[in-house]
């Protein structure tokens, strides 16, 4: 049988402690700084967390709402929130002068408002962008974290 070597895809490491991304809209306003995980789609591990996620959570899908389309974002924001979305630090002006401590209940009711989907679409497709959490190597050959935007 051959032997492969095969290149890395993934940080491992960034993949699961996550990497911090600055979000600003449109305009140019800060939403904040967000700590995500990579959305793993490709290894067993990774798809059975998926699976675990969604066996959990589909009896509360169906007793819940008759509209589709809201159940898959109010899915998708909840995955998000209790999985992949790790911390965050918040503008003081979007918490009434406070900080706000993440935690997986507080970023459902932000990233469920209408006003917040584009963000909470923001935040699902970076976590599931594989190179927001590549190897990343400098002049010297040394690991570096990226600084995502």
């Amino acid at each position: 049988m051959t032997k492969f070597t095969l290149p890395k895809r993934v940080d491992a490491d960034l993949a699961i402690s996550g990497v911090d991304f600055n979000i600003q809209d449109e305009h140019g306003q800060e939403w904040g700084t967000y700590k995500l995980a990579w959305v793993d789609t490709e290894s067993q591990r990774g798809r059975a967390k998926l699976l675990r996620y969604d066996k959990r959570y589909k009896s509360q899908r169906k007793a819940k709402a008759t509209n589709k389309e809201m159940l898959d974002i109010d899915y998708e924001v909840r995955c998000l929130a209790e999985n992949y979305l790790l911390d965050w630090t918040l503008p003081k002006e979007m918490t009434g002068g406070k900080i706000l401590p993440f935690s997986p209940e507080a970023a459902i009711e932000l990233l469920s408002m209408p006003e917040t989907l584009w963000l909470a679409n923001t935040l699902i497709n970076k976590a599931r962008d594989i190179t927001n959490f590549n190897v990343i190597t400098d002049a010297d050959g040394e690991s570096v974290t990226p600084e995502k935007n």
